[in-house]
């Protein structure tokens, strides 16, 4: 014992925070940290959004859902259209189903031009309620037809007869059910599918451009049939002579709603 005190006095003096004044701690595998876009100013996109280089900004778990969007409108208007011809037993050839197309597309560009400019919440219920005003004007012309055997003028529908009107849903209880398919898909899912979240300047430039040469697309066309002396031709039932059944027979229902407001200014 006396031996191991001796050895303990004669030990030359050490202090360890002198000699290694600054220890390194262990060396430790540490995650790296997520790299956040930082936000540009109080009022800007969520950190998580970003540029996909089209203008559009979007979620990277939502990523795809924003190009889905443009492709509502086009989806609800031409389902709305040739469900309406079905119920109607409108014509299907090729003139009309393109003609069809090409108007209804510019209505189309339209309506998401319209509702990608507030934040989502706000282009959403936007977007749903497009959806179910266009979805009762098709409903509307479907009865009014049933009525009447022709379709309705924009001046016809403040006298309206509602229990006429309804009176013979039963008769297109089917077709009835089939234009209301997008506006219930749009409430139950849509929403988790189309994002309508807003989308940069250019890229509603875009949209313009694209409706504007489809329109004159389908105004040179109809231009093409001029001279033919048939009297009910595409030229004129779009520029001369205003035919409601003609017209959405050849049209559409939306382009023989717009010619039908031209018609009442022109003539007054």
């Amino acid at each position: 014992m006396a031996d191991f005190k001796e050895y303990v006095e004669n030990l030359p003096d050490y202090n360890v925070f002198e000699d290694n004044p600054t220890p390194e701690p262990p060396i430790q595998d540490i995650p790296r940290k997520r790299r956040v876009r930082k936000r540009r100013d109080i009022n800007s996109r969520s950190p998580l959004d970003y540029n996909d280089g089209f203008g559009i900004y979007v979620e990277r778990k939502t990523r795809g859902h924003d190009y889905l969007t443009v492709f509502w409108f086009p989806i609800l208007i031409l389902w709305l259209e040739f469900s309406l011809r079905i119920g109607c037993g409108e014509d299907f050839g090729f003139n009309s189903i393109l003609y069809t197309g090409a108007f209804s597309m510019v209505f189309a560009c339209v309506f998401t031009v319209i509702c990608t400019f507030g934040g989502r919440v706000f282009n959403l219920v936007l977007s749903n309620f497009f959806t179910i005003v266009l979805t009762m004007w098709f409903v509307i012309q479907l009865l009014y037809h049933s009525a009447h055997n022709t379709f309705m003028r924009v001046s016809e529908f403040t006298d309206l007869d509602w229990d006429k009107l309804f009176s013979g849903i039963g008769d297109k209880i089917g077709i009835f059910i089939v234009m209301f398919v997008p506006f219930l898909f749009s409430i139950i899912i849509g929403w988790k599918v189309f994002t309508f979240r807003r989308i940069r300047i250019p890229a509603k430039i875009s949209l313009i451009l694209v409706a504007v040469l489809l329109h004159l697309s389908a105004a040179t066309m109809v231009s093409l049939s001029k001279n033919n002396p048939y009297i009910d031709t595409s030229y004129n039932l779009y520029n001369k002579e205003f035919k409601i059944n003609e017209s959405a027979d050849r049209f559409g229902i939306l382009t023989t709603q717009r010619l039908d407001i031209t018609d009442m200014f022109t003539k007054k």
